[in-house]
């Protein structure tokens, strides 16, 4: 009897060509692989408005920190752990980048231990299990995913972002990978159920498409539950699991109840007013179709679109095909999120946007890889895990393509640049939106004396919630300017037109300077250098704008 284990479990940890030792040399080199893809990415572009806000919100004290977040529109989680991080490391490009580079590595991690649990055996609906070839299965399908996760195009290019992206799709897959530890059959843990409901908590913290995540989790674990027990109501409130997972539901209301306030305030503000518009049958399809293209604003032909939907259609089908547990809890949590996002969209407030989709793609990589791994073994599985493959790396050859050409974009790290080099002190840097101040400011050296040029129509999405008191200036504040020169940094072709800041009456444009930016539609930030037209100014107004100059300088 000993000696029949000892064969099983020799078998199963070589079948399919994958020790346990091979299989963590062929995990290190995609970790390492994931991360080279992600880090040469950071320095491709500018900082765009949400990572400079970033930026910025970390700039002031921890309580006030919390309290301005409270007033955009994401949790607080990212933005603690980012001011954390910058107190040891700094806060460049490069820097604040670099936490989620790390953040993307262990995304690959985390999507490979979650896919092994969730295959590791032939553990189906009904709780019985079958061990042996599913060690060996879980693994391969494990390290499947994790190459498509190291080298998807739509995971590759928002790990670059200093943003919480990356710590969510951490979250997404360890979460994943402890729900099931503690739903697996023979035994039941509450201590497994508690890990469990403490990172749930954090993906909570971190952004709300984490809420639909994490419905599909409990969603999972009823449907689990009924299905063992033949849908005998009395049965499934018995059982172990549904009663630990009441407890970390509880445990997770309860851990949010401290951000609940800043909650309600955003979502307030959203149902008021709020950028994205109406979701559609073409906006889904391009969400979709975008996830596993090299551009994420490429609309999708009719017939790309058409290809799309039977695409979709083929995977559930195909992934849903005898399914057991593992496959039932990829596909809730691949399509939920959509689901929910669209009905939100529809009954409350638009916020269908492809990259909050990041969670959920992970999990469309999984099934692929189970799609994959259904191929007879041999030639077959190796053709058809090797054609996926090649397709990932075309699309991200041509993300690198594109990649090449932001390079020749300097944007707002250019024209910071720019400024320090020619900006005397005491001089203000005038920007003409709130939206894009915080990215001038986060790539310039010289960070005194930047300000927002005010009019009344920013929204709370435009970033004011980093705006301090005194960071603006008005027209009348300009006009009152003493003969020094000022700097004014306008925006073109970006966030649906040009934006420019009026220079003030009796100064002239004495020079223009124009530095390509890669988001909007070739949009270009332009500086420009106003001075004067008159060398002796009449004293009143010397006096007056004196007033106003000195107040300015002391603000910054």
């Amino acid at each position: 009897m000993t000696e029949h284990v000892h064969r099983n479990a020799e078998a199963s940890s070589n079948a399919g060509g994958f020790s346990a030792k091979r299989s963590g040399y062929v995990l290190l080199a995609l970790l390492i692989a994931a991360l080279a893809l992600r880090a040469s990415r950071m320095g491709d572009r500018s900082y765009w408005y949400d990572e400079g806000f970033s930026w910025k919100v970390i700039t002031f004290p921890w309580g006030e920190m919390i309290g301005r977040v409270a007033q955009d529109t994401a949790p607080p989680l990212y933005y603690l752990l980012l001011k954390s991080w910058v107190i040891v490391f700094g806060d460049s490009p490069t820097a604040l980048r670099a936490l989620s580079v790390i953040l993307g590595g262990s995304t690959v991690v985390g999507i490979y231990l979650f896919t092994r649990e969730a295959f590791r055996d032939e553990w189906p609906l009904d709780g019985s299990m079958r061990t042996g070839e599913g060690e060996s299965r879980g693994n391969r399908i494990g390290l499947m995913a994790a190459a498509l996760a190291s080298i998807s195009v739509f995971q590759v290019r928002w790990a670059s972002e200093a943003r919480m992206y990356t710590l969510g799709t951490t979250l997404a897959v360890f979460s994943g990978w402890l729900l099931l530890k503690a739903v697996r059959p023979p035994s039941q843990k509450g201590s497994a159920w508690l890990w469990y409901a403490i990172v749930a908590l954090a993906f909570a913290y971190t952004q709300y498409y984490a809420l639909f995540s994490i419905a599909a989790q409990f969603l999972f674990v009823v449907g689990y539950s009924a299905v063992r027990h033949r849908w005998r109501i009395a049965d499934v409130v018995r059982d172990l699991r549904i009663r630990y997972g009441m407890i970390a539901l509880a445990l997770l209301v309860i851990g949010y109840l401290p951000w609940l306030p800043g909650f309600l305030n955003q979502t307030k503000q959203v149902r008021e007013e709020f950028w994205v518009g109406p979701v559609s049958a073409e906006s889904v399809v391009d969400g979709l179709y975008q996830m596993f293209m090299s551009s994420e604003h490429e609309r999708a032909s009719t017939n790309a679109g058409l290809i799309t939907i039977e695409l979709c259609v083929a995977f559930s089908v195909a992934l849903l095909w005898r399914a057991r547990s593992g496959e039932w809890f990829v596909f809730l949590s691949a399509w939920l999120p959509f689901l929910l996002s669209i009905l939100i969209s529809i009954v409350f407030k638009p916020i269908f946007i492809t990259h909050y989709f990041l969670f959920a793609h992970l999990f469309f990589l999984v099934g692929i890889a189970v799609l994959i791994d259904r191929f007879r073994p041999g030639l077959s599985r190796r053709l058809a895990g090797s054609m996926v493959l090649l397709c990932f790396l075309w699309v991200y050859a041509e993300y690198a393509r594109e990649g090449a050409a932001w390079r020749e974009k300097p944007g707002a790290r250019g024209a910071s640049a720019f400024l320090d080099d020619r900006r005397s002190s005491g001089e203000l840097a005038v920007v003409c939106s709130p939206m894009l101040t915080p990215s001038m400011e986060g790539h310039a050296r010289n960070r005194a004396g930047w300000r927002t040029f005010k009019t009344g129509g920013y929204s709370h999405y435009h970033g004011t919630a980093v705006v301090r008191p005194g960071e603006y200036v008005t027209g009348d504040e300009l006009e009152g300017l003493p003969s020094f020169r000022f700097w004014a940094v306008d925006i073109d072709r970006w966030d649906k037109g040009t934006r420019k800041v009026p220079p003030p009456s009796g100064w002239s444009e004495v020079g223009s300077w124009r530095f390509p930016e890669i988001y909007g539609d070739d949009c270009e930030i332009i500086v420009r250098e106003y001075r004067p037209n008159r060398t002796d100014p009449d004293r009143a107004h010397q006096s007056a704008g004196k007033l106003r100059w000195d107040r300015l300088k002391h603000e910054s």
